[in-house]
């Protein structure tokens, strides 16, 4: 869209994968290609979250990233303000960043402190959706062990949270997500 048509656009917050370990969305010419055609395609401001990287810092660095640039486009910043459709907003992450998208969506519906940013849903997309990944040539269960072994916090197992959705309260976080009519794809 064209930003002389004066009409807000909805937000799309959006997160790379990369393992927690590797990648930016800026320097990746296929998140920056991604992101490009997408705000074309939805017309839509797409902002792409360059986010700390483990092992320097573990999770939850890369969530509370995420959640500062919902901050961060809350501020009112001019630009966002003459452009932005406050009231349509959605977090969307692809594999490591569908999690970090997860888990910044959770916390947004949980602290209601991003107002006056109404995030909508989400599309979270992650690697983990099959039930084969010990059988992936790509990223073998030993790599994707090691990958969560300097992601998660020191002394952390696959139990975590960060790890797995249903511990630590995420199914009633997940219930306050649908009692704001969040829409999760």
């Amino acid at each position: 869209a064209s930003l002389s048509d004066k009409k807000a656009l909805p937000v799309v917050v959006y997160l790379h994968g990369g393992g927690f370990i590797t990648s930016t969305g800026a320097a990746s010419i296929v998140y920056h290609g991604f992101c490009s055609n997408l705000a074309s395609h939805l017309q839509a401001i797409v902002m792409s979250v360059e986010y700390r990287l483990a092992p320097e810092r573990r999770l939850p660095a890369a969530s509370d990233d995420a959640i500062e640039a919902t901050h961060f486009i809350k501020k009112n910043e001019v630009w966002f303000k003459e452009h932005a459709d406050y009231s349509s907003c959605y977090v969307m992450g692809q594999s490591d960043g569908g999690n970090i998208a997860y888990h910044a969506g959770l916390r947004s519906a949980h602290f209601d402190d991003i107002e006056p940013l109404k995030i909508k849903g989400g599309a979270i997309r992650t690697k983990f959706e099959s039930l084969s990944i010990d059988d992936d040539p790509v990223i073998p269960l030993a790599v994707n062990d090691l990958l969560w072994y300097h992601a998660l916090p020191l002394g952390a197992a696959r139990e975590h949270e960060f790890c797995n959705p249903t511990v630590g309260g995420g199914s009633k976080l997940m219930d306050r997500m649908k009692l704001i009519e969040w829409s999760v794809m």
